[in-house]
């Protein structure tokens, strides 16, 4: 790591759990112009101080979640809810560092779109929750 990092961001990247493919999808994700900080306990990328995506690592699998993934394109079916009552994020999940290389080109793909979705000024339209 290069101590210009902030140490939020170094102490999630000198994390064992999933290290190899953070640094993936780490690497992938700054490829697009990015800047990169940790929010929710996990590193953030934003546009023009807009969220666009997160890396979670958990005890199963690795994701890369975008914040208005209901907005975006996804001709592949590759986005997932996060959870059942989740109305803007989708992630994509990973099980290992392969998976993660056989859809950089695809992975990319997102990326750029989620970028456009934030420089459209797009907004997801929430539901109202019922009690």
């Amino acid at each position: 790591m290069t101590s210009d990092l902030p140490p939020n961001v170094v102490a999630i990247l000198e994390k064992s759990e999933w290290h190899e493919e953070r640094k993936l999808l780490r690497e992938i994700l700054l490829n697009h112009d990015l800047e990169e900080d940790v929010k929710w306990g996990n590193l953030c990328y934003t546009h023009n101080n807009s969220n666009v995506a997160l890396i979670y690592c958990l005890k199963d699998y690795c994701a890369i979640g975008f914040l208005k993934g209901v907005l975006l394109k996804d001709p592949q079916n590759l986005l997932q809810k996060p959870g059942p009552n989740s109305q803007s994020a989708k992630w994509m999940r990973f099980n290992n560092k392969q998976d993660i290389k056989t859809l950089k080109t695809t992975l990319g793909d997102y990326i750029k779109n989620a970028i456009d979705v934030e420089r459209a000024g797009l907004k997801v339209d929430f539901k109202e929750k019922m009690n």
